[in-house]
């Protein structure tokens, strides 16, 4: 802004107003006339930047703070069902399909963690093929017999105990399968053949 003299500070003009609108400053007529520019307290300058759209100092509203945490839960759901959730594939006859399998030591306790594998009927056998590649176990496919249905098995699955060898005395493992899958029935036809 411009001073015609220091007795009477000039009106803004029309420069003035376009040229605060783009920095941010508020411009307002001087009032103090007959005082020095040095008092004068116009034009003012604005406290804050001022953004298009944005009246608001917060960072953010509690309408965008609920958006958060909704998109925040439902990522974690997302994620809890992709490990809980067992992906089941069955054939129309029932033959062919695919598991949960879990190795057993000598003492009957849990040796890894419970990994998927395509199992099918061969003979009065069940072969089964375990997948993934941290397996300590060969990928290549076992044929085991059924021994017995587990007792407590977890809410919607069938659980069976397998074996290797007839005696009953090595490689044991823990098949899990959906309680309303096809395979169901010929697996327990298996049952201490």
């Amino acid at each position: 802004m411009k001073y015609t003299s220091l007795v009477e500070p000039a009106s803004p003009t029309e420069e003035d107003f376009d040229a605060a609108a783009v920095t941010g400053t508020v411009v307002e007529p001087c009032k103090n006339i007959g005082t020095s520019l040095a008092d004068t307290p116009c034009p003012t300058a604005a406290t804050h930047p001022i953004h298009a759209g944005h009246t608001d100092e917060r960072c953010c509203t509690p309408m965008d703070v609920l958006w958060m945490i909704v998109i925040a839960a439902g990522l974690v759901l997302l994620s809890w069902y992709a490990f809980a959730a067992e992906p089941h594939w069955v054939s129309k006859d029932g033959q062919a399909f695919t598991c949960r399998l879990q190795y057993l030591n000598a003492n009957l306790l849990p040796e890894g963690r419970w990994r998927e594998a395509k199992a099918y009927l061969d003979n009065g056998f069940l072969v089964v093929k375990p997948r993934g590649s941290a397996t300590r176990r060969p990928r290549t496919p076992t044929h085991f017999s059924v021994l017995k249905q587990g007792e407590d098995p977890p809410r919607g699955r069938v659980t069976y105990l397998l074996n290797t060898d007839a005696t009953g005395s090595a490689g044991l493992c823990v098949m899990r399968i959906p309680a309303k899958s096809r395979a169901v029935t010929h697996v327990d036809a298996l049952v201490g053949r």
